[in-house]
């Protein structure tokens, strides 16, 4: 930001922006339903799509196209004025860097990958309601092998909240563990 645009006339404003090729950048994202309607938990993949090119998403190999599939639940568009180098910049090191990481499903995902694009261009992260938490991740898997192997909502709802619970029981006595000094 310039501190004395503020201070210019319009006309030097304007003169300005030319000489710097500002452009009116468009970033789109899209909010999936991950789950089937008829569990009460909710998983989300969400895409993002830089200035009208296609959209893309981060997977276990890296970031990459993406086709719309699912409910799209939500829609975010944001506009940026920049220069239009910078623009592609950005989002060059934004798919390099997040290419080079390791996906995980709880931790790294295609929601943490959108959320730091929407950041780097200084907008307002993804909204956290559409973030998969671990316990959400794990519920959701629970409710598909329980609806698969002939299990009601309620049922699958219930497998996949114990399962929850022990698996952070354990994880808990794991770090006691090795907090001990022996």
């Amino acid at each position: 930001i310039d501190p004395l645009a503020h201070s210019q006339p319009s006309d030097t404003k304007i003169a300005r922006n030319a000489m710097t090729a500002l452009a009116h950048c468009k970033i789109e994202v899209r909010i999936f339903e991950f789950c089937s309607p008829q569990f009460s938990s909710k998983t989300y993949h969400s895409d993002i799509s830089f200035h009208h090119n296609e959209h893309v998403a981060f997977f276990t190999n890296g970031v990459q196209p993406q086709s719309v599939w699912g409910n799209v639940v939500h829609t975010i568009v944001e506009y940026k004025d920049m220069d239009s180098h910078e623009f592609w910049k950005i989002k060059e090191r934004l798919v390099n860097d997040w290419s080079e990481k390791d996906y995980d499903v709880a931790n790294r995902n295609c929601n943490h990958f959108t959320d730091a694009c929407l950041k780097a261009y200084g907008f307002d992260g993804l909204p956290g309601g559409y973030f998969s938490r671990g316990d959400h991740v794990d519920k959701q898997v629970w409710n598909w092998v329980a609806q698969h192997g002939g299990l009601t909502p309620k049922q699958a709802d219930k497998l996949g909240a114990e399962w929850c619970r022990a698996r952070n029981s354990v994880g808990n006595a794991v770090k006691s563990a090795f907090a001990f000094k022996f």
